[in-house]
């Protein structure tokens, strides 16, 4: 049967005795002396549980692979576009495009297309949560990670190619996907946070979204190029919502096949 990522990962870990672990998508491929350069960071840095490499995409541009556990405050902050108004905290929650790629550092949490595991940190919190059937497993390991009193480390000395997307997004289309992962995050929230935290996020998600679908409409109608285009992102981002809403209902019966 199909595991789930986290689920097939725990598989792999109990056959194996190894100090370290990774987990790893199929669509990346490793730079010279990556995985070298990860081992010497987590050997360096002892309460690291897991250590994340620099992600580059096909064009060879710096993928967004580390991020700020999510927040109710950020969330509502940023879909009122605060984070266009204060720099500073955008870089504090590590929006999009507001991080520093080149400084190693400790992270909240990192993206699970490549990610090495301290095997007494994978052991000591149970391994990935084979519920959290398809994305957002990343961030729940990371979670737990440091609730255990482990760290995620972030470092630039390895690098790794990543295609992203590649299997799922064949499967499911690029706003299924988006929508899929927005619904692995709502079932994480009712998973560890209850079920009135998951629907305020998916509340201010939604409203967000509506907000920005008005004004990008108002703005673009008879705008120029630019606008347009912020109008389609602003109806993509909308559908996601209406996409992610029926599934995060179906996550509150806490079914782990909300992806299947």
């Amino acid at each position: 049967s199909n595991l789930g990522f986290g689920g097939a990962v725990n598989e792999a870990a109990r056959r194996s005795s190894a100090t370290w672990l990774v987990a790893a998508n199929a669509d990346i491929e490793l730079c010279a002396g990556a995985l070298r350069a990860l081992i010497t960071v987590g050997t360096a840095t002892p309460r690291a549980g897991a250590i994340a490499p620099r992600l580059l995409l096909p064009d060879r541009s710096i993928q967004q692979s580390v991020f700020s556990f999510p927040s109710l405050t950020a969330t509502i902050l940023s879909n009122a576009g605060i984070h266009r108004l204060r720099r500073q905290w955008a870089r504090r929650i590590r929006l999009e495009g507001r991080w520093d790629p080149t400084v190693q550092q400790e992270v909240d949490y990192a993206m699970g297309a490549f990610l090495l595991i301290r095997r007494s940190a994978f052991d000591a919190v149970g391994g990935f949560d084979a519920d959290q059937w398809m994305f957002a497993e990343d961030m729940d390991l990371c979670w737990r990670l440091r609730d255990a009193g482990w760290s995620t480390v972030f470092t630039p000395a390895a690098t790794i190619l990543h295609v992203g997307g590649a299997s799922t997004e064949t499967a499911f289309g690029r706003l299924g996907t988006d929508a899929l992962k927005l619904a692995a995050l709502y079932a994480w929230l009712r998973r560890r946070r209850g079920r009135a935290m998951m629907t305020a996020f998916a509340a201010a998600n939604f409203a967000g979204a509506m907000a920005r679908y008005v004004g990008a409409f108002v703005m673009g109608v008879f705008a120029s190029d630019h606008r347009q285009a912020r109008f389609r992102n602003a109806r993509d981002w909308l559908n996601i919502n209406r996409r992610a809403w029926p599934l995060m209902r179906a996550a509150r019966t806490e079914s782990s096949s909300y992806a299947q």
